[in-house]
C-alpha cells in the first residue's frame, strides 16, 4: 500500500495515513470481507457494491479526519447508509 503520510499540526510526532482512491477502495473490501458484509452497527446485511447509495457498503472513519484521525485500518468500519447518515449528521457512534 503506498500510504501518504503527513505529520499533523497537533503533534507534529504523530503521522497521519492518507490512502489514494484505489487503496481506499481497496480496503473498503478488505473490511467489508472482515465484518462478513454487515453494517459494524446495527448488523444489517449490505453489498460491496449495490446498485444505489442506500444499499451499498460506506467505509466509515471511526474519528474523523477533522477531529485527528486518519485513513488507517484501525481507524475505519463498514457502515450501512442509515448508520453512516447517523454518525456523520448527528454525531451518534453506536
Amino acid at each position: 500500500m503506498h500510504n501518504y503520510k503527513h505529520h499533523t499540526e497537533e503533534d507534529p510526532k504523530k503521522v497521519r495515513i492518507k490512502l489514494s482512491a484505489a487503496e481506499w477502495s481497496k480496503l473498503r473490501k478488505q473490511v467489508w470481507k472482515e465484518q462478513s458484509g454487515r453494517c459494524a452497527e446495527c448488523r444489517y446485511w449490505i453489498r460491496l457494491d449495490g446498485d444505489t447509495v442506500f444499499n451499498t457498503a460506506h467505509l466509515a472513519h471511526i474519528k474523523s479526519k477533522g477531529s485527528g484521525g486518519d485513513d488507517s485500518r484501525e481507524n475505519v468500519r463498514i457502515l450501512c447508509y442509515r448508520c453512516h447518515i447517523l454518525k456523520e449528521h448527528f454525531g451518534e457512534n453506536g
